[in-house]
């Protein structure tokens, strides 16, 4: 069996960014399910009968855009800190058995 080592030294920050954004994007939309189910994360709206279900529509749209935004920017963030840690230091090293 030969090992082959690999060294990630650089990875892309778009690359990155866009997976998490689809990463954040689902863990928004699936935060919003468990808080439909159990109503509890928008109980605070309930005290403005005013706002009524156009406010409840808006937060099923904006929250996980809102993640997603979050996601990328969080993404790209750990991607550009990685690539000045990997260029100083070393990158991550990957061992596969061929």
């Amino acid at each position: 069996m030969v090992r082959k080592k690999i060294e990630i030294k650089r990875i892309g920050v778009r690359s990155v960014a866009m997976i998490m954004a689809v990463v954040f994007l689902i863990v928004g939309v699936l935060e919003l399910i468990s808080s439909a189910i159990t109503g509890t994360p928008y109980k605070s709206i309930a005290g403005f009968p005013q706002l009524g279900a156009g406010l409840g529509f808006l937060v099923l749209i904006v929250v996980p855009i809102i993640y997603a935004i979050i996601g990328f920017f969080g993404g790209a963030l750990a991607a550009w800190i990685y690539n000045l840690i990997a260029a100083r230091v070393s990158g991550v090293k990957i061992e596969f058995d061929e």
